[in-house]
């Protein structure tokens, strides 16, 4: 796994992220993986449950998600409502349509073939529905969202890389 750029910063409430990594992994394989969506407990330690609330006739859904992140010695468990369009080309889109823990964001998945694996780039603005404490608050909760998306990517490429990839156009 190479991280090729990982920032995340906090700004007039909202959070914005961008996280780019390259796995040793293929394509098909880790696309299958990021669009299990019923499962995504399997990909991150902090989901407690997802579960697929609709089924939309052009082919995007609506997700459910319950995490629990902890930063420090808090942890707080966060709801969110999302509508998932259906894939364009490389790049999955979520939209925030409930507002669970979250007022407002957009979440970008694009996965492409790279040397020897799959370049992942995970663009989010978010912004929260709860108390973020100014000065060591934002810190810490942007120290935990690029912990986080590094556990993704290493599970990721973990599980998808002994997957034999099939196909390339999931």
């Amino acid at each position: 796994m190479e991280v090729i750029d990982a920032d995340t910063h906090y700004r007039d409430g909202q959070f914005r992220t961008r996280y780019e990594v390259v796995v040793a992994a293929p394509l098909g394989a880790v696309r299958r993986l990021l669009n299990d969506y019923a499962h995504a407990d399997r990909l991150s330690p902090i989901v407690r449950s997802s579960e697929v609330l609709a089924r939309f006739p052009d082919g995007g859904l609506r997700l459910r998600l319950v995490t629990r992140p902890c930063v420090l010695f808090f942890c707080k468990t966060l709801i969110k409502v999302q509508d998932i369009e259906p894939r364009r080309g490389d790049t999955v889109v979520s939209h925030v349509v409930d507002a669970g823990h979250f007022r407002s964001g957009v979440e970008r998945w694009r996965t492409t073939a790279a040397d020897g694996g799959t370049r992942i780039i995970y663009q989010a603005e978010v912004r929260p529905d709860f108390f973020v404490p100014p000065l060591i608050g934002p810190w810490l909760i942007e120290s935990a969202v690029d912990r986080l998306l590094n556990q993704v990517a290493e599970t990721v490429e973990r599980r998808a890389g002994g997957i034999p990839d099939h196909s390339t156009r999931d």
